[in-house]
């Protein structure tokens, strides 16, 4: 258990930074924060708009490694393999985690782009 954790801890720091970038909540994809929800109330087309660019670039990333403003090579399930060749616990683990912000930033970005379409938007 612990070093499930402790493995979890070393993939998900590196993409730490992309995911704060993100104005939603994790588990319900609804505005993040104060200013968030105020920018929301504000002017809600504008924000899901954005959430929605957002969304879709997150999951290109998570899904081929390109868009990332990152050094080293980006976390994918590919990559997964490449880097955890010799480790098939450590190498499903990995899988898991990548194929969970896939599913996460999928069901956001249609959250988003129902939201974006209920205030008039076009996304």
């Amino acid at each position: 258990m612990v070093k499930l954790i402790f493995i979890l801890i070393c993939v998900s720091v590196p993409f730490m930074s992309f995911a704060a970038n993100s104005d939603m909540q994790a588990s319900s994809c609804a505005p993040n924060g104060i200013t968030n929800i105020v920018k929301e109330k504000l002017s809600p087309k504008k924000f899901w708009v954005e959430q929605s660019i957002l969304a879709e670039n997150a999951l290109l990333y998570w899904l081929t490694g390109k868009g990332a403003d990152f050094d080293e090579t980006p976390m994918t399930i590919s990559n997964c393999a490449l880097k955890h060749n010799n480790d098939p616990i450590a190498r499903q683990e990995c899988v898991t985690y990548v194929r969970g912000e896939v599913d996460f930033w999928r069901r956001c970005g249609q959250h988003a782009k129902k939201m974006c379409r209920l205030h008039g938007g076009y996304c």
